[in-house]
C-alpha cells in the first residue's frame, strides 16, 4: 500500500528515462495507491506514464492526482483486476509518441471480479484537457481520450515476444465505467475499441473531441461486442457527435439507455443511428465555466467541482 497521510497529499515527479512511469507496478498484485498527486513532465521524460504498469493484477489507484505525464495518466497494460476510483487526470498525453489517454487499459487479461461481476472499474473520476499534440508512429494524432478501454481482445500484437509472457486469457469479465466526468479532451470522452462485455453507465461528457484530427464522438464505441450505454449525459461540440458507432468486426451489439444526448448518434458514415430509449433535446449544464456539472432538470449523472 502507498497511501498519503491523512491530511497531506505527497507530491511525486518523475525522473529522466524513456518511456520510465513515475510510479510504476509490474508483474505485481495486490498494490494499492492512494491520495498522492503525480506527475511526469515531458522536460524529463517526452513518453512517461504517471501511474501504471503491466502483468499485474489486483491494483487499486484511488483519489490521486495526476498530471502533465507525456503519455497516459494512469494507464494499465495486459494486467487484470484494475479500479482505478475517485482520481482527478488532467494535462496528460501531449508529448507520448504512442498516443496516450488520460485513463487508458490496454489490452486486459481475464482474472476474477473486483465489484460484483465486474473484472475491471472505472469510477467517479475527473479527466480533463488530456490531448495529443505529437503524430504517433502512423503519422497522425488517433487519441487523447478522457477515459479508454481498449483493445481486451488483443488484436492487435506490437511486441510478438510478450506473447511468451501471456499468463492468461484475453478479458472475459468485463469493464464498468461509471460516474466519471470528461470534458475538454482532445479525443473522444469514453472510448471502447475492440473489447468486449464494457457498460457505460452515469457518465457525464461534456465538449471533448477538441483535437479536428481524432474522429469519433463523446461515447466512441468501435470494433467491439457487448457494449451498453445507460444513462450517461454527452454534450457535444456543435461540429461533433454525441455518440459515434463503427461496427468493424465486433458482433454489432450495443445497447443504449436512457442516455441524453445534446448532440447527434451516428455511425462512422455519418448515418443515424435508431433513437431508442435516449433522451434527445438541448441541455443547458448549470455553469460549467465554474465546475458545475448538473443537468438543471435533474437529468445529469453527478456534480463536480473542478478549480
Amino acid at each position: 500500500v502507498v497511501r498519503a497521510a491523512q491530511g497531506s497529499r505527497p507530491v511525486v515527479t518523475g525522473t529522466v528515462g524513456q518511456y520510465s512511469t513515475t510510479i510504476a507496478v509490474d508483474q505485481a498484485s495486490y498494490v494499492e495507491i492512494s491520495g498522492l498527486e503525480v506527475s511526469n513532465p515531458s522536460t524529463l521524460n517526452r513518453d512517461g506514464t504517471g501511474i501504471g504498469g503491466a502483468y499485474s493484477t489486483h491494483i487499486v489507484v484511488s483519489n490521486c492526482v495526476v498530471h502533465d505525464c507525456g503519455q497516459s495518466g494512469i494507464g494499465f497494460y495486459r494486467s487484470g483486476a484494475i479500479r482505478i476510483e475517485g482520481n482527478t487526470v488532467y494535462d496528460n498525453s501531449a508529448t507520448g509518441v504512442y498516443q496516450g489517454s488520460g485513463i487508458s487499459l490496454y489490452q486486459s487479461w481475464d482474472h476474477e471480479p473486483v465489484m460484483g461481476s465486474w473484472e475491471n472499474v472505472i469510477r467517479g473520476n475527473i479527466v480533463y484537457r488530456n490531448r495529443n499534440e505529437t503524430q504517433g508512429p502512423s503519422g497522425v494524432r488517433t487519441d487523447g481520450n478522457g477515459i479508454i478501454v481498449d483493445d481486451d481482445r488483443q488484436k492487435q500484437d506490437f511486441n510478438p515476444s510478450d506473447r511468451n509472457r501471456r499468463a492468461s486469457r484475453p478479458q472475459a469479465g468485463g469493464t464498468l465505467v461509471t460516474d466519471n466526468l470528461c470534458f475538454g479532451n482532445g479525443g473522444r470522452g469514453i472510448q471502447v475499441f475492440s473489447s468486449s462485455r464494457v457498460r457505460i453507465e452515469r457518465n457525464t461528457c461534456y465538449r471533448n473531441c477538441a483535437d479536428p484530427e481524432v474522429g469519433g464522438g463523446e461515447l466512441s464505441v468501435s470494433d467491439s461486442s457487448d457494449v451498453t450505454l445507460v444513462r450517461n449525459v454527452a454534450l457535444a461540440r456543435p461540429d461533433r457527435c454525441a455518440i459515434w458507432f463503427y461496427r468493424g468486426d465486433g458482433d454489432g451489439r450495443m445497447l443504449r439507455n436512457g442516455n441524453i444526448l445534446d448532440g447527434r448518434a451516428v455511425d462512422e458514415n455519418g448515418v443515424a443511428l435508431p433513437k431508442g430509449d435516449d433522451i434527445e433535446e438541448k441541455v443547458r449544464l448549470k455553469d460549467p465555466k465554474q465546475g458545475d456539472f448538473r443537468c438543471p432538470k435533474g437529468l445529469g449523472s453527478q456534480i463536480a467541482n473542478v478549480h
